[in-house]
């Protein structure tokens, strides 16, 4: 049972990532600029599956959720949608809510098959790195156990130029000009 709930979770995974996707309008002109812009430079996954029979650490999930979000890109858009992306292709997308100085944002996705709730932020001593965490759940095809996925990224900033490397300037407090 516990390796058809990390196929199935795996691939919920991708899967709902796509679904969640908003997509432009047609008739949009440009694409949101992003305000937020990192790499998931080293991340650290827990899975626990639980039943009716109890709760079980799942390392094979575990070690499926660090491989694909290891390495990862994750910006957060002017519009404030959240993009998890991996050599071009997305991973997750999100809403956020940002602090009133848009240097933390709360994550939030939410489809039939996956809740996803978390926070990033960018470190204002050392503005070339951050943090992330995520928390997903995952209903198995049956509904009869879940998939929660805790996962903990440190996050790498690329280098900045200008007064932007002050994480005090700018509108957006120097999260990727």
């Amino acid at each position: 049972m516990f390796q058809q709930i990390t196929r199935i979770a795996a691939a919920t995974f991708c899967a709902v990532s796509l679904v969640t996707l908003a997509s432009a309008p047609a008739h949009a002109q440009s694409q949101p600029k992003p305000i937020f812009t990192a790499r998931a430079d080293r991340v650290w996954v827990e899975a626990v599956i639980d039943s009716d029979q109890g709760s079980r650490l799942n390392r094979d999930l575990a070690q499926s959720y660090a491989n694909q979000v290891g390495g990862s890109d994750w910006q957060v858009l002017e519009n404030g949608q959240f993009q998890m992306v991996k050599n071009g292709k997305p991973l997750m997308s999100a809403i956020t809510i940002p602090s009133e100085d848009k240097k933390w944002f709360l994550i939030h996705a939410r489809t039939p098959k996956l809740v996803a709730n978390g926070e990033m932020w960018q470190y204002r001593d050392q503005p070339q790195e951050g943090w992330a965490t995520l928390w997903l759940t995952m209903p198995s095809s049956d509904g009869k156990s879940f998939a929660n996925i805790y996962l903990r990224a440190a996050l790498k900033f690329p280098e900045q130029t200008g007064s932007s490397t002050d994480p005090g300037s700018g509108e957006f407090g120097g999260f990727g000009n």
